[in-house]
């Protein structure tokens, strides 16, 4: 129940569970970054979108993210997993890697 101007209102909330079809979006508009599959723990970086922070920071295709947030990546499942908890965060922590190096980097979410 709500009260809004001394009367209760009476509410009925449906959850729903974000759907992992639609993260691939997600991550393109929060991040500005498309991911692929790879062989080994993380996701491939295919595809940067120049105007968002990873793309003005540097962030290419070919560079790997191991970690987002405090979740470990083994696969793409575990980064669909992962940006579904961190979707509506304003900025967020990522594990990248670049040549065998590993760097964090703090990530401005975009709207």
């Amino acid at each position: 129940a709500l009260a809004r101007d001394r009367k209760i209102l009476q509410l009925t909330l449906k959850t729903a569970v974000f759907p992992d079809d639609r993260v691939a979006e997600l991550a393109w508009r929060r991040m500005g970054i498309e991911v692929e599959p790879r062989q080994g723990p993380g996701v491939l970086v295919k595809a940067v979108r120049r105007d968002s922070h990873l793309g003005r920071i540097g962030v290419a295709a070919g560079d790997v993210i191991r970690q987002v947030d405090e979740h470990s990546l083994a696969g793409m499942q575990d980064f669909i997993n992962a940006m579904k908890m961190i979707r509506l965060k304003p900025s967020i922590v990522i594990l990248l890697e670049r040549q065998g190096q590993l760097y964090y980097l703090t990530v401005e979410m975009d709207v």
